[in-house]
């Protein structure tokens, strides 16, 4: 009896298969990823067999006892014409079921059965995607799947039929735990697919929690290392929620009077005060687009394209409302501050610059009229070191409306926002 999943496999689809070698878009590849898209869709757990139907439910005990008594399929074989194994079947429940019958959603312990008995890690289905490659939608909570599969010699570097490996899905997801999971075993970002794109590449639009991940990941693997990477004391190390900075750099941070006194022998030779060398003064502009327009209008705006937070739409940025921080009478104000440059839709080289803080306390615009020099010196610094030439996080101190000083030597390490 053939369990079809509800899926089905046209003859030209098949033959396009047939073909050895790689999909690029150009040739056969978008054909094929649209079917399979469309095709997935119609997916139907109830028309699989007895057996793959515990597996999706991740119902350990009906799936122990029909392994156990030799009453399952052959381990090793598949299901559906997508030929889904029984691994990735499991994933797709993971992924799906919501609620059902007492005794299922043991996924974990299910997967670890289901892989000590012969299942294989590595399966491919028609698109040569393994249940890795099908992993990467999976919520937070599953991280122990991805464990599980990497502890049975899941391969991270298997390509799908268009030279692709998991770790480009986890990126584009915005997967935080599976890409945690496959930065633990040092997973190579340079591998290119058919149209010569890698997660390398990629990575840049994916959102700024994946920026950050990734990027804390890279300095660690390099032994370098950047401002504010955590929010701990540069003294003792330790945690806090609030921490004072050094009134003269505004880099270092500090628990208390005692920490800052203990380290000042060292840091004294390396403190340097905002100055025409290290910092770029520029104007603040908000009466832009920003104050212009409503939420909705602003989300239609052809301008919301030029800074997209991820190609993808899961971490599309916002564009703020231009603000003043209320407390500016009181005197100037150090900030950490997000600059981005348009990525698409610059056909001059001279679109604004965006900038904001994390709650969106302070945030304006940098137009180049206002002022090249410090527009250009701001935007070189984000093209050579930001990720992808996208942005990158500075501190700055607002000394009036009309007045902002960015910190361009010293860029900040990548934050979660």
């Amino acid at each position: 009896m053939s369990f079809t999943g509800g899926l089905c496999v046209p003859v030209a689809v098949k033959e396009l298969l047939e073909r050895p070698g790689y999909f690029t878009k150009a040739d056969g590849g978008a054909f094929l990823r649209e079917f399979y898209i469309k095709e997935s869709v119609k997916f139907d757990p109830f028309k699989l067999s007895r057996f793959a139907q515990a597996v999706f439910c991740g119902h350990y005990d009906l799936v122990k006892q029909a392994v156990d008594n030799g009453v399952s399929p052959d381990l090793t074989g598949t299901e559906t014409p997508f030929l889904y194994g029984y691994a990735t079947i499991l994933v797709l429940g993971a992924q799906r079921i919501m609620q059902a019958r007492p005794g299922s959603f043991r996924f974990s312990e299910t997967l670890e059965l289901l892989l000590s008995r012969g299942v294989p890690a590595n399966i491919a289905d028609i698109l040569g995607c393994t249940v890795l490659h099908h992993s990467n939608s999976l919520l937070s909570s599953n991280k122990g799947l991805f464990q599980c599969l990497l502890r049975h010699c899941a391969d991270p570097a298997r390509r799908n039929r268009f030279g692709e490996v998991c770790l480009v899905g986890a990126l584009h997801h915005g997967n935080l735990s599976m890409l945690s999971v496959l930065l633990d075993v040092n997973v190579d970002f340079t591998l290119e697919d058919a149209d010569g794109y890698s997660a390398w590449k990629h990575f840049p639009t994916c959102g700024s929690q994946v920026v950050a991940m990734v990027m804390k990941w890279d300095r660690k693997r390099t032994g370098t290392s950047a401002a504010y990477e955590d929010k701990v004391c540069d003294n003792c190390g330790e945690r806090r929620a609030s921490l004072k900075i050094c009134s003269r750099c505004k880099l270092v941070r500090y628990c208390s009077v005692c920490c800052q006194a203990a380290q000042w022998a060292h840091h004294r030779t390396l403190c340097k005060p905002f100055s025409t060398a290290n910092s770029a003064r520029v104007v603040p502009y908000f009466s832009s687009i920003m104050t212009s327009t409503t939420a909705q209008q602003r989300s239609r705006l052809p301008a919301m394209c030029l800074y997209p937070e991820s190609a993808h739409g899961l971490g599309t940025a916002v564009i703020p409302m231009a603000q003043v921080p209320k407390d500016l009478v009181l005197g100037p104000k150090t900030l950490v501050v997000k600059i981005q440059v348009a990525c698409s839709g610059d056909i001059t080289g001279m679109a604004d610059l965006m900038v904001y803080t994390k709650k969106h306390h302070f945030a304006c615009m940098i137009r180049r009229c206002d002022g090249v020099e410090g527009y250009q010196r701001i935007k070189d610094v984000i093209r050579s070191r930001g990720p992808g030439g996208l942005k990158a996080y500075f501190v700055a101190v607002l000394l009036s409306e009309d007045c902002l000083l960015v910190r361009v030597s010293d860029v900040l390490a990548e934050q979660q926002w």
